[in-house]
């Protein structure tokens, strides 16, 4: 710890050499985005958060490209001794290949001032990424999830600019049906195009001042795919645009699980029919048909030969007869209950030993629950904790026989294949 604050001591003291980070342009409640990218050849970096007077409400999204897990500190200026840093006002944590986005307390916005934002991350590859943040007057007025009864939705995006560019990704979850509704709150008419991949799918679309449009799209082929949608002033003349872009789903899965699935589905590593209902637990036989997409290259395919008598599933038996799976007794795998996360440590930390991915680090997580931990899941529980695919929940709990949700255990099997890439 001593040496990464020295560290930082130094940074700040040569902050012309990272490069300062103005605070963005804003309109009246919040800045538009400030984005920073990493710079690739450090192992940390410093960037100069500045703090206005009335916009202490703070929103922080960190794109972590890395394959270790990356920290992020704030710390504020101490303007009586420049080479003395305060306490941290925030701390958190990326998990490789991941993106985060963080809140300010709600009732706690940070005075005005110089504030840092320390990057670093463990291992020896180079600090890759990016970070972008947004400063308002109300936390109210910070982008965030909507919330409904039957929703989980898309970040909204409040954007004052010449030209407003914002980018949507689609998730395919059985058909359910994109969103997304464009508000202009400026007076004078835009011009909107959305394009599909690149491939324009609007022409000629005109929203007239403080108007609305919605425009929705829904497929069943199982692909992903990414919209873009770009307003500007009908004249092109450089009149300011000021618009709200609300995406939002009827999805089966949580907002910070999208990444994950997106990438997974991207690399064809879950089935067609499971690619629905990911909030909801996961049964054994699916995790390890999911588990099987992962892994398929590092084993022995040709051993399909039943190994349980409640189950004929060709992936299961494959996993079996290569020892990354056992059953429950009496030649049985229950495939249809679902799996314990302890359950599921053990099979992850023997795919590890497939995939030839060995331990980070020496580093023992005690969990305060650890006595409920089965003996044969304590190593595994240890080491997918080192390797950062697996965490604990509240109050240091591991909670060894909580069930799996779909999306967890896409996302643990994201992490790991990231690392033994």
């Amino acid at each position: 710890m001593k040496k990464i604050l020295v560290t930082i001591l130094c940074l700040i003291m040569s902050l012309s050499a990272f490069g300062t980070a103005a605070l963005a342009e804003s309109s009246a409640d919040i800045t538009q985005p400030t984005i920073v990218n990493f710079n690739s050849n450090e192992n940390g970096q410093i960037i100069h958060f500045p703090i206005s007077e009335n916009y202490g409400y703070w929103k922080l999204t960190v794109n972590n490209t890395t394959v270790n897990l990356m920290e992020i500190r704030i710390y504020k200026e101490n303007t009586e001794d420049e080479s003395v840093l305060n306490d941290s006002v925030f701390y958190g944590k990326i998990y490789p290949k991941e993106q985060e986005t963080f809140y300010c307390e709600k009732d706690k916005p940070l005075e005005s001032g110089n504030y840092y934002i320390a990057v670093n991350k463990g291992g020896t590859d180079e600090l890759s990424g990016y970070l972008s943040y947004q400063c308002a007057a109300s936390y109210d007025e910070l982008d965030k999830v909507i919330d409904s009864s039957d929703d989980v939705a898309f970040y909204k995006a409040r954007i004052t600019a010449t030209t407003v560019t914002h980018t949507v990704k689609y998730i395919p979850d059985n058909g359910k049906e994109l969103s997304i509704k464009i508000n202009i709150h400026s007076p004078r008419t835009v011009s909107v195009n959305i394009y599909k991949d690149d491939e324009l799918v609007t022409d000629g679309l005109c929203i007239k001042g403080n108007d609305s449009y919605t425009y929705t799209y829904s497929s069943n082929d199982n692909k992903t795919c990414e919209f873009k949608i770009r307003i500007h002033d009908i004249t092109n003349d450089g009149s300011p645009v000021d618009a709200e872009i609300i995406p939002s789903q009827k999805l089966t899965y949580s907002s910070w699980a999208s990444t994950f699935i997106n990438e997974a589905i991207n690399q064809n590593k879950i089935p067609a029919d499971l690619q629905n209902n990911y909030s909801s637990n996961i049964t054994r036989e699916d995790f390890c048909r999911i588990a099987y997409c992962f892994i398929d290259k590092y084993i022995d395919k040709t051993q399909t030969k039943s190994s349980f008598t409640d189950s004929d599933i060709a992936e299961i038996n494959v996993l079996a007869s290569n020892g990354i799976i056992n059953g429950k007794g009496n030649n049985t795998f229950a495939p249809s209950d679902n799996i314990l996360r302890e359950e599921a440590a053990a099979i992850l930390e023997r795919m590890a030993q497939k995939m030839s991915v060995t331990k980070a680090t020496a580093f023992t997580k005690t969990y305060a629950d650890e006595s409920s931990i089965s003996p044969y899941a304590i190593s595994a529980v240890q080491n997918m904790t080192r390797l950062c695919i697996m965490d604990g929940k509240d109050n240091n709990n591991f909670c060894p026989k909580d069930l799996l949700t779909k999306e967890e255990a896409i996302a643990t099997l994201v992490r790991l294949a990231a690392i033994a890439e």
